[in-house]
């Protein structure tokens, strides 16, 4: 029992936030992406088994193709590895929020947090690139549109931890 009404609410509202935080964070939702074939049907495989760290090198990697519609493709795998690794990381961060993980520290939690935001921000920047490159390209407008409203979410997620942060604090 708490020694005054005051510290009852207070412990209450400050369970009730934290509760909530952890609504916030970004769904768990598959979607479809085409993978491009021919000359990186071999880097598109990997993307098959979810390697992403091999298909975001591998891509990395490999050289300019001389068309930029055609190294559109390229880069597109570049940029769907770095936001495939992003909600891996973010999938790893929510867990151990959630008193899912223990095997990884607060500090672990908040680095693949930021470098979730940090892959994401970067796919968005390269999937404005590729839509330039190659504006008929209907498939990569999808990636476009899924990293700008994951960038806001991760925003809004980052600002409620600061509010928390400040309302434990005080």
């Amino acid at each position: 029992a708490e020694s005054s009404e005051n510290e009852a609410r207070d412990q209450m509202v400050d369970g009730i936030v934290s509760q909530m935080g952890r609504r916030i964070a970004p769904l768990d939702e598959p979607f479809d992406a085409p993978l491009p074939t021919k000359k990186l049907e071999s880097i598109s495989a990997l993307a098959v088994a979810r390697r992403w760290g091999a298909v975001e090198e591998e891509a990395e990697k490999l050289d300019k193709f001389p068309k930029p519609d055609d190294d559109s493709y390229r880069l597109y795998l570049v940029a769907l590895a770095k936001e495939a690794q992003a909600y891996d990381l973010t999938r790893e961060a929510n867990d151990f929020d959630l008193g899912k993980r223990s095997d990884i520290t607060p500090k672990q939690a908040d680095d693949d947090f930021n470098q979730a935001q940090k892959y994401l921000d970067d796919a968005a920047e390269i999937y404005k690139t590729i839509l330039s490159a190659n504006p008929k390209e209907k498939e990569f407008r999808a990636g476009d549109t899924r990293t700008e409203e994951a960038v806001a979410i991760y925003a809004k997620i980052v600002r409620y931890k600061e509010e928390n942060a400040k309302a434990l604090a005080s």
